[in-house]
This record gives structure tokens, sequence and C-alpha cells, in this order.
């Protein structure tokens, strides 16, 4: 099995704490990602954790929100990049310090022509909870038959389907432009996230200090 995290030129250097092994030889015309990945061990809880790479499209989607909003993926295309966040469920407190962080930043995200879209397989009223908790604006969605999760190669089987800790950019033209998903639990902060955005729009990102 394999993880894959790929990447802007900006970003590669905060590889080292996600456990990617990066080989200089790896380089990127301008204007382009860096594909990464790195050998784990072989184990059945890997068995689905293929995730969608760079440069495919975006499986689409139609879901509610924890609010029961409607939004459908395409929607979003050809108006916003998206930031995709799975993350395990409202129990999992370091996932809702990752949940928290983005939210902290959100307005640097959207200055990014970014809209972020986190996924679960929380059920409407846990969902709900971490909306509250953590006083999240961002559209929250519960995906309690995993459709999502599996649709995007990310369910982690040996925990009943839930989504391995994983991050996808989506640019307006519904097209993959990172792919990370963590077997060790490193889960990506906006400081990792917003230089990517950057080199899709060419707007400047803000510098961050990862604890922010």
């Amino acid at each position: 099995m394999r993880i894959q995290a790929c990447f802007g030129l900006m970003a590669i250097g905060l590889l080292v704490a996600a456990g990617v092994v990066c080989s200089p030889a790896l380089a990127a015309e301008p204007g382009k990602g860096v594909s990464l990945s790195a050998d784990i061990a072989h184990a059945d809880a890997y068995d689905a954790l293929h995730p969608v790479a760079i440069g495919k499209k975006a499986p689409d989607f139609t879901a509610r929100t924890a609010e029961g909003k409607a939004i459908r993926l395409s929607d979003f295309k050809g108006k916003k990049n998206l930031v995709l966040v799975f993350y395990q469920g409202s129990f999992c407190s370091v996932c809702a310090a990752q949940l928290s962080n983005i939210q902290n930043h959100l307005s640097a995200f959207r200055a990014q022509d970014a809209e972020v879209i986190a996924i679960s397989a929380d059920d409407r009223e846990h969902a709900l909870q971490s909306v509250g908790e953590h006083g999240l604006t961002f559209n929250v969605v519960p995906d309690a038959d995993k459709q999502i999760i599996s649709r995007f190669g990310v369910a982690n089987i040996a925990k009943k389907g839930i989504a391995w800790p994983s991050l996808f950019v989506v640019d307006k033209k519904g097209v993959v432009k990172l792919s990370y998903a963590s077997e060790d639990g490193h889960r990506l902060h906006s400081n990792e996230i917003l230089p990517v955005l950057s080199r899709l729009t060419g707007k400047p990102a803000p510098r961050l200090e990862y604890d922010q």
C-alpha cells in the first residue's frame, strides 16, 4: 500500500512532519504540483486506502450539511476552489483541533477563492455537535453511510469504514491538486494548505505558525 501526498513546491518542507520521504530528484514545472509517496507496511486496514490521486477529477457527490442544506460538489465548478477535509468524527479531539485551526483562518481560505467542506461518518446529530462546540461556519457533512468516504478512497476498514485523516484540494475545474491521506495520524493544518491554494490563485498566503 502507499500513502500519497501531492503538494505545490512551497509545501514540500512540511512533509517531514507527515512522515513522507521526499526525493530531491522530484521537481515540478512552474504552476504544477509535486507528487510524493512513501511505502508503508502492508496490513488489511490499508486495503481500502487509495486516495483519489492528483490530476484526477474529484468524484461528484450530493449531500446535506449538518444544518440540512443541500450541496453538490459539481455546483462549485468554475466558481470556487475546494478544500475537502475528511475527519474521523466528533469523538476525535485531534480532528477537532484541525477543524478549529481551519475555522480560525477561514478568511484566508476564502481570500484564496476556496470553500471548505468537512466530511465524517458522523450522523447528523454528532455533526451538529461538532459545528456547535467548535463554532464551525464552513460546510460540515455527515456521511453516515460512508459513501463519500469510499468514493474518495479513504475508508479505514479496520474502524468500520470511518475516514483516515485525509485532505484534498480541488481546483475550479474539479481536478484534484492536493491528495493527502495519513495512517500515522498527522493532519494538515492551515499553514500546510494555504500555500497550495496560493499556487492555484497566484495570491500570497499568510505565513502562519503550525499551532495558530
